[in-house]
């Protein structure tokens, strides 16, 4: 740099390799849920009930700040997300989620099991820090409800939460389901709107069934009754007219499920963290700043326990069931659309038994 006064004397300075261009770092975060082994309201009774933001069962006070919540995309805290892992190679499976069929229904085998309990570090006593409704390993389910059958000159009534009362009406026109599908979807009623009217077909362009999914999660979608009515308000029955007592036409229903954590119960793992055994955990890399990050590859290692082999993953998402004691080193290795090799290892858990 050159300075010149008003003399013209010129006062100069040179300094080199002042500005270092390094390349982007890998950055990950993780988050988990659990709560204490003991509450008492002394302890955690610095908020009003009605700014708890939890129930008792589960008292989870909000304390994380803004900064702890790395994790910058909603879809990360979903649950469900860990059943879409391309699971790696290892010698421990119970963590996987497997698909199978129960009694005509689709269910998932997640990573809390009675099995996992058999070792010394995984006794009853280590499971304080769960809940039941936290093992559930599967995402928010929208309330929805489904009917096979239509009838002219009938109405679709539903209540909501708010007891707001939405009601269509089908006229003589109205006499497949897939005509009452294209109705009620155009519908400008704002409780029938709550819903999409999804048209079920066979292998063979049968028309099976229309399920009304809720277009929002949470309570939000719930109702409090949803029915088929004649014009004097009594029940159409299923496969006939009838009365009160007969059975509705809708035959399937069911309120919203939430399973995923929300930004209040989720706790985020930044930097080293001590938790139990059988702690489920999820990693994600929202934050990682590399332009154009692919081939995401994981390691799970034991620093401290030779006997547990490494974990590898090749998903965008780490989901594990942390059992075994001892001090982990977690490493994600990304590549950029230039084939550049990205890796960063950090030892940011320490797995301890509860005394």
């Amino acid at each position: 740099m050159k300075l010149f006064d008003l003399y013209n004397n010129i006062s100069s300075s040179v300094k080199n390799s002042a500005i270092c261009v390094e390349g982007r770092e890998v950055e990950y975060s993780g988050w988990y849920q659990s709560q204490k082994k003991f509450y008492t309201w002394s302890s955690e009774g610095i908020y009003t009930w009605k700014n708890y933001g939890s129930l008792w069962d589960v008292p989870i006070s909000p304390t994380t700040t803004w900064d702890e919540e790395t994790p910058s995309l909603y879809e990360s805290l979903d649950r469900v997300n860990a059943i879409l892992n391309t699971f790696g190679i290892g010698t421990s499976t119970d963590f996987q989620l497997l698909n199978y069929q129960s009694n005509g229904k689709a269910s998932f085998s997640g990573p809390y099991q009675w099995q996992n309990l058999n070792t010394k570090s995984c006794d009853w006593d280590n499971t304080y820090h769960l809940w039941w409704d936290m093992t559930a390993t599967t995402g928010d389910t929208p309330a929805f409800f489904q009917f096979s059958e239509i009838a002219p000159n009938t109405y679709l009534k539903i209540i909501d939460e708010k007891n707001q009362e939405g009601i269509e009406y089908f006229d003589n026109t109205v006499l497949t389901l897939e005509d009452a599908a294209d109705q009620l979807n155009v519908s400008t009623n704002s409780i029938i709107n709550k819903y999409i009217y999804n048209l079920v077909l066979d292998s063979s362009n049968n028309q099976m069934f229309i399920q009304a999914v809720s277009r929002y999660y949470g309570k939000f979608g719930d109702f409090k009754s949803v029915d088929f009515v004649d014009v004097d308000g009594q029940r159409i029955c299923a496969n006939a007219t009838g009365s009160q007592g007969c059975a509705s036409r809708i035959y399937k229903l069911s309120q919203s499920i939430t399973s995923n954590p929300t930004w209040g119960t989720a706790k985020f793992i930044n930097d080293g963290k001590v938790l139990p055994p059988m702690t489920w955990a999820m990693f994600v890399y929202d934050k990682c700043r590399i332009a154009g990050k692919e081939a995401p590859r994981w390691t799970i290692s034991n620093t401290t326990n030779s006997s547990v082999a490494d974990i590898y993953f090749e998903s965008k998402y780490l989901t594990y069931l942390f059992k075994d004691p001892g001090k982990y080193m977690i490493t994600l290795e990304l590549t950029d659309t230039n084939g550049n090799k990205y890796k960063k290892g950090r030892n940011i858990l320490n797995i301890k038994q509860t005394k």
